[in-house]
């Protein structure tokens, strides 16, 4: 329960690698928050204007009309860098310090210079703290515990894809439609 990712409602993202982590939005928006990842290991997530790439930090990072937005909550650094049309690094990264933002226009384009978050900004990035910590603590009251206990462990339940979904894409559906509000007034999701 170190290192979670909490995938926004009608969001579509893909994970790509599980070492080193790699996931993909195509659209919508992911909040990671993560403690301690494996040694040597990085946590990235890319979209089709910008790859985030972190050691440990809790971060925000949203793919929504063609532009990349990139919110950073901790102490830990998000190092943004843009891509080109073909999903390839292009340019020099743009470095998060904490409650500092960024954000990817297009394709290409480098990423604007850091910005403090809005107070607003930051309160609803708190509330999705508070609701991931408070989730984390009633899973471990009631007892539960991960399974994958290593990369490894994780590697060797690769599944092989089926006929049905030949791509061998997860789907994951919220049945709650909750989305990330940027505003103060925002419920915990």
């Amino acid at each position: 329960w170190n290192n979670i990712v909490r995938v926004e409602s009608e969001s579509k993202v893909k994970i790509t690698s599980s070492w080193p982590s790699k996931v993909e939005i195509h659209r919508g928006g992911v909040f990671a928050k993560l403690g301690k990842l494996p040694k040597e290991s990085t946590f990235e997530v890319q979209t089709p204007t910008a790859i985030a790439s972190v050691r440990g930090t809790e971060y925000r990072a949203v793919f929504k009309d063609g532009e990349t937005q990139i919110y950073n909550f901790s102490s830990s650094q998000v190092f943004v860098t843009s891509v080109d049309g073909l999903g390839n690094q292009a340019g020099e990264s743009t470095v998060l310090t904490q409650s500092q933002k960024t954000n990817v226009a297009g394709a290409g384009l480098p990423p604007k210079h850091p910005e403090v978050m809005s107070l607003a900004e930051s309160q609803e990035g708190q509330l999705v703290q508070s609701a991931l910590e408070d989730k984390v603590k009633r899973v471990i009251e009631s007892g539960r515990l991960g399974k994958i206990q290593s990369v490894s462990d994780l590697e060797a339940m690769k599944l092989p894809s089926d006929s049905r979904n030949p791509k061998g894409e997860s789907r994951v559906v919220d049945s709650r439609r909750r989305e990330f509000k940027s505003n103060s007034t925002a419920s915990k999701p």
